[in-house]
């Protein structure tokens, strides 16, 4: 009886947190696409400030994700739940992200060693998933 309800309200934390983690990672969707289709430049502060945003809301949702134990390396893509697919996308999100970003306080360099970190992240999940056979090659390997 008592492990029941412990149970139940566990179920209930957990749920709402997946609600939250898809509120934050739908808003943050909606802020990429106005980043996306500003009219201003891309230095502008307000540009930055959004891409900036957009950041941190997605490393967040990233955050919320691990804590919740969503994804398990020794599962495949199909055993995924349909509407967490689209967390699959993070690393390649900020990836991009992250290029887009024009600071004074980090330099150009730096920014591209962030980004080829989300980048590789993306590509060993699609490969710890089975999604796609590919491999993330450090500088200088080489394929034959």
């Amino acid at each position: 009886m008592w492990g029941s309800s412990i149970k139940r309200k566990a179920m209930a934390v957990n749920c709402d947190e997946n609600k939250k983690v898809r509120e934050i990672f739908d808003a943050a969707i909606k802020l990429e696409s106005e980043i996306e289709n500003d009219s201003n430049s891309s230095s502008s502060i307000s540009h930055q400030e959004k891409t900036t945003r957009c950041i941190q809301m997605l490393e967040d949702v990233t955050r919320m994700i691990s804590e919740l134990g969503l994804f398990s390396t020794n599962e495949d893509v199909d055993e995924v739940i349909t509407s967490d697919l689209r967390y699959f996308l993070l690393p390649a999100l900020l990836g991009y992200l992250t290029l887009r970003r024009i600071e004074s306080l980090v330099s150009r360099l730096d920014l591209l060693k962030i980004a080829d970190v989300y980048y590789k992240d993306f590509l060993t999940r699609c490969q710890d998933y089975k999604i796609a056979k590919v491999e993330a090659k450090e500088k200088g390997e080489h394929t034959e």
